[in-house]
């Protein structure tokens, strides 16, 4: 994951050259986290690094945008002013001079990459217009990221499935519909929903989506079909 965290480091310090000759910024943070595995890291570019230190130590988890509260599997952008903060939060903002940040969440495979812009107290909030420019950017950054090294991760398709199981979970992660599972293999859509529920309490996924995330890779190329 370090060599990972190199590569968007890197990336995201051409980003910060891009951003702040259209934006106000003094500075930002990129991280790296595996839903997986719920690691994480941490490169800061232009910020206090003992401010970095303090976020990582205690501060992230009154961050009400922190990436454990925006969304998971889709790429989000959130502006910290319009969340409420709690007083320690504030009192973290406010002792590093600290304004606003705009968070930039774009997950791929089982990964999510994230950059954190800064403003401090001389610099406005960020505002609903600034939102399309950080979408386009974040559409360039998923270009990137889709052409770096990732580290293979894949997770064991667990054992225990059947072989109608195995058939169901690939079909799942090539998209089909119930209907057209339940064509392929002949049999009702009831089933077919059995086999998911069954699949899911095996695999201890919560979702359709969380499973098709953890899965995909490897599935793809090795559940049998029916």
């Amino acid at each position: 994951m370090e060599t990972l965290l190199l590569q968007w480091h890197e990336l995201c310090q051409d980003f910060y050259q891009v951003l702040s000759m259209n934006l106000h910024i003094d500075g930002l943070l990129c991280f790296i986290t595996n839903r997986d595995t719920k690691a994480n890291r941490y490169a800061p570019v232009y910020v206090n690094n003992d401010s970095v230190q303090k976020y990582v130590e205690y501060a992230h988890q009154y961050d009400p945008v922190h990436y454990s509260h925006l969304p998971q599997t889709v790429p989000a952008i959130a502006f910290l002013n319009q969340y409420e903060m709690n007083a320690t939060y504030q009192s973290f903002l406010n002792h590093f001079n600290y304004r606003d940040s705009a968070e930039i969440i774009t997950p791929y495979q089982q990964y999510q990459f994230g950059i954190s812009l800064v403003r401090d107290n001389s610099h406005p909030h960020f505002q609903n217009a600034d939102r399309e420019y950080l979408e386009a950017i974040q559409k360039l950054s998923l270009h990137f990221i889709s052409k770096m090294a990732l580290p293979t991760q894949e997770t064991p398709t667990p054992s225990s499935l059947t072989k109608k199981e195995h058939a169901v979970l690939k079909m799942l992660c090539m998209g089909l519909s119930n209907q057209e599972m339940a064509d392929q293999t002949f049999c009702s859509i009831t089933t077919i929903k059995t086999h998911v529920s069954h699949i899911l309490y095996k695999t201890d996924c919560k979702s359709r989506q969380q499973l098709i995330s953890k899965y995909h890779a490897q599935t793809l190329k090795s559940a049998p079909m029916p």
